[in-house]
């Protein structure tokens, strides 16, 4: 009788812990006022990140590996090529 009443008050009192928790996270409001990002605010020069291309070096080199021979259909790996 004892162990039932144990098992049932813990996970009761855990369950009245966290709502309580949650009650008082919920309740509180943030410590710093937020503001909105906007674009541009922090005068920032044009710069490589302003929306000019990228400008990829060095050449592609193709490896020595082979694509399996598995037999099936993939259908929906890729596609349906």
């Amino acid at each position: 009788m004892r162990e039932t009443m144990t098992v049932r008050i813990i996970p009761a009192g855990l369950a009245v812990v966290g709502l309580g928790v949650l009650w008082f996270w919920w309740s509180t409001g943030p410590r710093r006022l937020l503001q909105e990002r906007v674009p541009g605010a922090d005068r920032a020069s044009a710069g490589a990140t302003a929306g000019a291309a990228t400008q990829w070096q060095g050449k592609l080199i193709k490896g020595g590996g082979s694509p399996a021979s598995l037999a099936g259909v993939w259908g929906g790996f890729r596609g349906s090529d």
